[in-house]
């Protein structure tokens, strides 16, 4: 994990391996939250492929309270490069709801209900952007992420956003200050042996109560 960073420094593998490593990933995306820097700046989740950066957003989106976020999850990967931030979410809450639905409009801002926005997939993103127009042109695309939260936040709909990236093209965009920004360490074998004590723990306890 690293804190607030903009410099090319974060697609390299020896300047991450000389960061503090942190264990508590749950409880600092619960603190991260609840936060008012959560929306004025996105948070960048880097990780190589396979260290679980789609399936963290999945995570998120399943886990927070309907009561208190509205989640739109929106992967990068199937949509047209050349849509703005507002297009994005547009056209994924099409692709999930059926319907044409103004981002404006998709929670009551009198509510309270707080906006978290997944960007799963950045660098699919910029892959599609170099294969079909000028890839500068999402070299401010963090930039216009947090733009897009001034103007919502100014509008008293604040949006919480978490971009998703492979670490390796994190030197591909300009990254803005405020972000805080983190990457995601494969399994060890200690890692998996915990969790696999932990899975083998959970299952046994439900399998004890639900004969089949």
């Amino acid at each position: 994990m690293a804190g607030r960073s903009g410099d090319r420094t974060l697609a390299r593998d020896d300047w991450w391996e000389a960061q503090p490593l942190w264990g508590d990933l749950e409880d600092f995306l619960a603190a991260h939250l609840l936060t008012e820097d959560a929306t004025r700046a996105p948070l960048l989740v880097l990780g190589h492929p396979g260290s679980g950066k789609s399936l963290l957003t999945k995570l998120i989106a399943a886990r927070l309270p309907a009561a208190e976020f509205f989640c739109q999850r929106v992967e990068l990967r199937h949509l047209p490069a050349d849509l703005d931030i507002q297009e994005q979410l547009e056209e994924a809450l099409l692709r999930s709801t059926g319907r044409r639905i103004p981002w404006p409009d998709v929670a009551d801002p009198d509510a309270g209900v707080v906006r978290v926005v997944l960007l799963d997939g950045f660098d699919e993103l910029l892959q599609a952007a170099a294969d079909h127009m000028d890839p500068a042109r999402h070299f401010t695309y963090l930039q216009s992420v947090q733009q897009f939260q001034q103007r919502e936040a100014d509008h008293a709909r604040p949006t919480i956003v978490i971009v998703t990236s492979r670490t390796v093209v994190a030197d591909q965009a300009l990254t803005p200050h405020p972000s805080t920004v983190i990457r995601l360490e494969p399994f060890d074998a200690d890692r998996i042996r915990d969790w696999l004590q932990v899975w083998n723990t959970t299952n046994r306890r439900y399998f004890s109560t639900h004969a089949l």
